[in-house]
């Protein structure tokens, strides 16, 4: 009975290591992914960018102007 205990333990303990140490690797490989794009997005010397990120739902808002204060001159010329 003691034999089959330690052996359980001892099962369920290396299942628990590799666990982590498969996270562990999976981690170290999404950040050397990010780190190479990083990499291959920066432009070469010489070459030209643009950027654009658009504001999504967001639209200007409409400039209002001066107010001018008019008369009309009415015609003489009848």
């Amino acid at each position: 009975m003691k034999f089959l205990l330690i052996f359980l333990l001892g099962y369920v303990l290396l299942r628990v290591v590799n666990v982590l140490v498969a996270s562990f690797k999976a981690g170290l490989r999404g950040s050397e992914k990010k780190t190479s794009q990083r990499r291959s997005s920066q432009p070469k010397n010489g070459q030209v960018t643009v950027d654009y990120n658009p504001e999504s739902g967001k639209r200007p808002k409409p400039k209002v102007g001066e107010y001018v204060d008019y008369e009309e001159i009415s015609d003489s010329k009848k």
